[in-house]
C-alpha cells in the first residue's frame, strides 16, 4: 500500500531559528504485480534510515545552537551589567585617589577582556554551530525532502532505529 510522504523542510534563518514547512512529495510507484518500485523520487529503506538519522542530527544540532545562544545571552548580560557599573563608578570616582583609579581601570580592563572574548571566541563558535546546522539542513533537503516512500518501509525504519515518528513533531503533536 502506498501513502504520501509528509516531509519537514528546515530553513535556518539568520537569527538561528528553525522553521518547518510541510511538503507533499510524489506518491511512490508500484509495479503492475504490486511490487515496490524505487525510483529517483522514492526513498528505499536504507535511504529512509539515513534520512531519519539526519533528522535526528538536525534536532541535536538545533539544541546545541539554542543552548549556546542561551549561554551567550547570559554572558552578554554580564558584560552589560559591568558596563552599567562602570558608568556609575565613573561618575563617582575620585581621580585623586590612585587606589580608586586603579580599581576602576582594572574593571575597565575586565570589561574589555570579556567583550573581546565574546567577539573573538564565542561569536565565531556560534557561527560554526550555525554553519553545521545549515550543512545538515542542506544535506537533508538534497537527500530527503520532497521524496515519497512506502509507509511500511517508513514504519520498519522507525522501529529498527527506535525513533519516534518525526511527522508527529512536524504536525505539532
Amino acid at each position: 500500500m502506498m501513502f504520501r510522504c509528509f516531509v519537514v523542510l528546515f530553513a535556518l534563518l539568520a537569527g538561528g531559528a528553525v522553521h518547518a514547512q510541510a511538503a507533499t512529495p510524489p506518491s511512490p510507484a508500484a509495479a503492475q504485480d504490486g511490487e515496490k518500485v524505487y525510483d529517483a523520487t522514492t526513498l528505499n529503506p536504507a535511504q529512509i534510515r539515513a534520512c531519519l538519522k539526519l533528522d535526528q542530527q538536525m534536532l541535536e544540532q538545533e539544541a546545541r545552537v539554542a543552548d549556546y545562544e542561551k549561554t551567550l545571552s547570559g554572558y552578554r548580560e554580564k558584560i552589560a551589567a559591568l558596563r552599567a557599573e562602570l558608568t556609575e563608578r565613573r561618575k563617582a570616582i575620585d581621580a585623586a585617589d590612585p587606589v580608586a583609579v586603579n580599581d576602576f581601570n582594572s574593571r575597565v580592563d575586565r570589561h574589555r577582556e570579556m567583550t573581546e572574548t565574546y567577539n573573538d571566541q564565542f561569536v565565531p563558535a556560534l557561527e560554526k554551530r550555525r554553519q553545521r546546522m545549515n550543512e545538515l539542513v542542506g544535506s537533508y533537503n538534497e537527500r530527503c525532502a520532497n521524496k515519497g516512500y512506502f509507509e511500511e518501509d517508513w514504519t520498519a525504519a522507525l522501529a529498527e532505529l527506535g525513533l519516534p515518528d518525526p511527522r508527529r513533531r512536524a504536525a505539532g503533536r
